[in-house]
């Protein structure tokens, strides 16, 4: 990793917290590309149910903090654009992609870390049809990606240019447990006082759901090692 692009990353990654009108807020990464613009991921700034961010906490590595506000997304990029007057920084952007191997730098604040910080990692595919979204052009890449590195910055690790948005990570075990747990809802619901050879069956099951969202919510916090980035030729979708 190039202390030029490290000290990019550094220059422009910020932390999102996004607050909807209804449900929980989410985490995720951002960062500035150039005066009064932020990039992120769609889905760090939309819900599931579709809501898009009331309100949008920005942070900076120096910990200073202030609000921007939702510009222009495109869910099938999964890119947003967010405005942001406080923002004068701006980075170099390139277009190409990049060859299977060449290093990389990204940048975000993932969870389980306490401050935005920088990682190393490493081309290892690109091109379309590596996930089933979004289906575009994609840069594939080995490192310790994480939730809450979604919409943080990708930069070439030898030229310090721009690269990429970091879009999601594999953890296969997890997608199986998010099925189990979608199978659990669907199991009719007793009343507690109903019981199955002495068993509260109703009970049982409640337990058994929250057991896999804790195990689930534990797995989100592994660093594995293979994520993806959107390119950066796929900005100007949301006007960037």
């Amino acid at each position: 990793m190039s202390e030029l692009a490290g000290r990019e990353a550094m220059r422009v990654v910020r932390a999102l917290q996004s607050e909807f009108p209804s449900g929980p807020p989410k985490t995720g990464s951002a960062f500035a590309l150039r005066g009064g613009q932020l990039v992120t991921c769609a889905h760090v700034v939309r819900n599931d149910s579709g809501e898009t961010a009331k309100r949008i906490r920005v942070r900076l590595p120096n910990g200073g903090q202030y609000e921007a506000t939702v510009a222009a997304v495109a869910d099938s990029f999964d890119l947003a654009r967010l405005e942001a007057p406080a923002e004068t920084e701006g980075v170099t952007v390139d277009v190409d992609l990049p060859p299977v191997g060449r290093p990389l730098v990204f940048a975000g604040q993932p969870q389980g870390v306490v401050v935005l910080s920088v990682f190393p990692g490493m081309v290892s595919a690109v091109g379309p049809g590596l996930l089933q979204a979004p289906r575009c052009d994609l840069i594939q890449l080995a490192g310790m990606i994480n939730n809450g590195n979604s919409g943080g910055p990708l930069f070439d690790g030898v030229s310090g240019r721009l690269l990429g948005v970091i879009t999601a990570k594999y953890v296969p075990l997890l997608q199986q447990i998010d099925r189990m747990v979608q199978d659990f809802e669907k199991i009719p619901q007793f009343p507690s006082a109903v019981g199955v050879q002495g068993v509260d069956f109703g009970r049982f099951v409640n337990l058994t759901i929250k057991s896999l969202w804790q195990v689930a919510a534990v797995l989100r916090l592994v660093q594995v090692g293979t994520g993806w980035a959107i390119p950066s030729k796929y900005l100007e979708r949301v006007g960037a």
